[in-house]
């Protein structure tokens, strides 16, 4: 099996260089995501949270197949709750205190160009659900969540 990826350490940290045939694959993801959001107008309520719940798990579908990348996950597409909900659902199966950085994005493709999952992540990555979430030092589009198993800070 060939690697999607070639993992490239330098003095600005780890840099990650996809292949073609990744890079395309991730395009056609990606429009599907986006045709899937578009189809959403002119539906009722129901309709869009069938239409909410395929996106979330094409999205998830992507991370666990092609991405594969440890400890990292690319939430692009996904709608907040969803979001929120994946990375609840693995930081449950988390058994150590190693960083996980998901891709949150910057929020350039939202309305009002706000990083509404990001954002989510930092209001509750405060240490109430078990783990913190801090925004990537290099990666603005980054967010690194942390499970904690010493609540001593949320004392002070």
């Amino acid at each position: 099996m060939v690697r999607s990826f070639e993992q490239h350490v330098n003095d600005s940290g780890v840099t990650f260089v996809y292949n073609r045939d990744f890079q395309e694959k991730k395009a056609r993801h990606l429009k599907g995501i986006r045709f899937l959001h578009m189809s959403k107008r002119r539906k009722t309520k129901r309709q869009r949270q069938k239409i909410d719940a395929v996106i979330n798990a094409r999205v998830m579908a992507w991370n666990e197949e092609m991405l594969r990348r440890e400890r990292y996950y690319d939430l692009h597409g996904m709608t907040k709750d969803g979001a929120v909900d994946y990375v609840r659902m693995i930081m449950e199966m988390i058994s150590d205190e190693e960083p996980i950085e998901f891709e949150t994005g910057r929020g350039l493709h939202s309305t009002g160009r706000v990083p509404k999952i990001r954002t989510e992540l930092l209001e509750i990555g405060d240490g109430r659900y078990g783990w913190i979430v801090e925004e990537h030092p290099k990666n603005p589009g980054v967010v690194v969540v942390i499970k904690i198993f010493n609540f001593d800070f949320l004392l002070k």
